[in-house]
């Protein structure tokens, strides 16, 4: 695990230097990812193809009848399930199409059932429940999703209103969820709990624990002392920020680090953190 101040130098020290060195390893951080309203979290996750083939097989359609920018989108809000008021020099106003009842789909789309689920209602559906309707590719897929601590998004959920923690633990579940089981696991994860409450971090941390004895090696950066105590190794990079910053002030275990006095700042905060002050 690497720490720091920020900026520190952590962040270019890994994802920049450490990766261009070994490209044996994958970065997963809070960069965008691509798309808005028009992209969900079936779609970054690959499974969107899957469910638009047994809805398609269903109901004797072409697939595209099942998506929203396509044959199976709403023509009154072109498949936003949104009508955009333009009050000039005022925000915009939203309100949910009333010809769709805010699904985005069509009629002919939503007269197509599986499992007694239109479409629509398939996306309304949390990561657990939708998994069990879908081949098993695709319901390994949203099980990530469900394991990375994102369970309580649903699965149609558009990537407009997702957080930068939420964006990067959606790209490590697409990751997880898109590997060759046979290859070693090999991670650069840049604050993947930011947004976190400590019970969700918990969960995401026994994660990191199965994948490594699995085999795995996962190098973080972190701020969050929760995170550090769990550490198998940490090097913290310091000692100040910007021209200050950028030298390897400390490495060793997290206890190591608790005890290193007043020798780096990260050192004090994580002591503070595990005597509770």
């Amino acid at each position: 695990m690497v720490t720091g101040v920020a900026g520190s130098g952590k962040s270019s020290l890994i994802t920049a230097d450490f990766s261009v060195q070994h490209p044996e390893f994958t970065v997963v951080g809070q960069r965008p990812l691509h798309g808005g309203r028009r992209s969900s979290l079936l779609t970054v996750t690959g499974v969107a193809d899957g469910l638009r083939s047994l809805f398609a097989a269903s109901g004797d359609l072409s697939s595209s009848w099942f998506s929203r920018n396509a044959k199976g989108g709403c023509p009154e809000c072109r498949g936003t399930g949104e009508i955009t008021t333009d009050l000039a020099f005022m925000e915009d106003t939203r309100t949910p199409c009333e010809a769709c009842a805010g699904t985005g789909f069509n009629e002919k789309a939503l007269s197509v059932t599986i499992g007694g689920y239109t479409i629509a209602e398939v996306e309304a559906l949390h990561p657990a429940d939708a998994a069990g309707l879908l081949g098993p590719a695709d319901t390994a897929r949203l099980r990530w999703v469900d394991r990375v601590g994102l369970g309580y998004l649903t699965v149609g959920r558009t990537l407009d209103g997702l957080s930068g923690g939420e964006r990067q633990r959606l790209l490590l579940a697409r990751h997880l969820g898109s590997i060759n089981v046979d290859e070693p696991l090999r991670l650069i994860l840049d604050e993947p709990t930011t947004g976190l409450h400590a019970a969700d971090v918990r969960r995401l941390l026994e994660l990191f624990d199965e994948l490594v004895d699995a085999g795995g090696t996962l190098v973080l950066i972190e701020h969050s002392q929760q995170v550090m105590a769990h550490a198998d190794h940490v090097i913290d990079i310091g000692p100040g920020a910007g021209d200050a910053g950028g030298q390897v002030v400390f490495e060793g275990t997290p206890a190591e680090l608790a005890h290193s006095g007043a020798r780096t700042v990260t050192g004090r905060c994580l002591a503070d953190a595990l005597r509770g002050d």
